[in-house]
C-alpha cells in the first residue's frame, strides 16, 4: 500500500515522506513541501484549489453504531479533517435527502458566507438558515468516534450501521438501505441521461 492510516494519522511511505512528530492531539502538521503535497495529491488525499491545497472526503465506509449513538469516523475522513485544521466536524440534516450532511470548519464557513450573500429576508436565505439552526458541532474522541445526537439518528433512520459517503468537500451519513436505493437511482439516472463531467484542467507546476 502507498500509505497507511493509524488513528487518523496518514503516513506516506513509498513516496518518501517523513513520519512527522505527533502533536499532543495525536495529529501531524499538514504537508508543507511541494513534494509532500504532490505525493498526497497523487493518492487522492488532497487536491488543489487556486493556491491552496484542500483535503477531500472520498470513498464509502460502513461502520457500526452502538447503543449510545457512538460511531467511528473513517480514518481517511479524520485525516482529511486534520489536514483542514478542523476542530471537529459539523453535521446537519440534508435539505434534499433523508441523510445527514457533514463537513469540517472550512466548508461550514464557506456555506455561511454563501448564505450571507443572499437577501437576508428572502425565503431562500431563511430556508438555508434553518440548516444552520439544525446543525451540531461534534468532537472526535481519542478513539476516532463521534456521538450522534438522537435527533440526527432519527432523521437519518440509523440503527446499527451508518454509511459514510465521501462527496469531495463534504460527506454524507446514510442508513445502508436508504443509501443503496439512492446510489442505484443515481447510477440509473447517469446511464439514462448519458451524464458526463467536463474536467477542470490541472496545472503542472506548483503555482499553476
Amino acid at each position: 500500500m502507498p500509505y497507511r492510516v493509524e488513528g487518523g494519522l496518514t503516513l506516506v511511505h513509498r513516496v518518501g515522506l517523513p513520519e512527522r512528530d505527533r502533536t499532543a492531539r495525536g495529529r501531524t502538521a499538514g504537508p508543507t513541501t511541494r513534494n509532500e503535497r504532490m505525493a498526497l495529491a497523487a493518492i487522492g488525499l488532497i487536491t488543489r484549489r487556486g493556491d491552496n491545497w484542500v483535503s477531500v472526503f472520498l470513498s464509502t465506509f460502513e461502520n457500526k453504531v452502538d447503543g449510545k449513538g457512538r460511531v467511528s469516523v473513517p480514518a481517511p475522513f479524520r485525516s482529511a479533517l486534520d489536514k483542514q485544521n478542523s476542530t471537529g466536524l459539523v453535521l446537519f440534516p440534508s435539505l434534499r435527502h433523508d441523510c445527514l450532511e457533514g463537513c469540517g470548519d472550512q466548508r461550514i464557513e464557506q456555506i455561511v458566507e454563501s448564505i450571507d450573500r443572499l437577501d437576508a429576508f428572502s425565503e431562500e436565505a431563511e430556508a438555508l438558515q434553518t440548516m444552520l439552526a439544525d446543525s451540531v458541532s461534534l468532537a472526535v474522541d481519542g478513539d476516532g468516534r463521534i456521538v450522534l445526537p438522537e435527533k440526527m439518528i432519527t432523521f437519518a433512520g440509523l440503527d446499527k450501521l451508518a454509511v459514510f459517503v465521501g462527496q469531495g468537500r463534504q460527506f454524507q451519513i446514510w442508513s445502508p438501505t436508504r443509501y443503496r436505493d439512492f446510489r442505484d437511482h443515481n447510477r440509473q439516472v447517469a446511464r439514462d441521461r448519458g451524464l458526463s463531467l467536463r474536467m477542470v484542467p490541472r496545472g503542472t507546476g506548483e503555482d499553476a
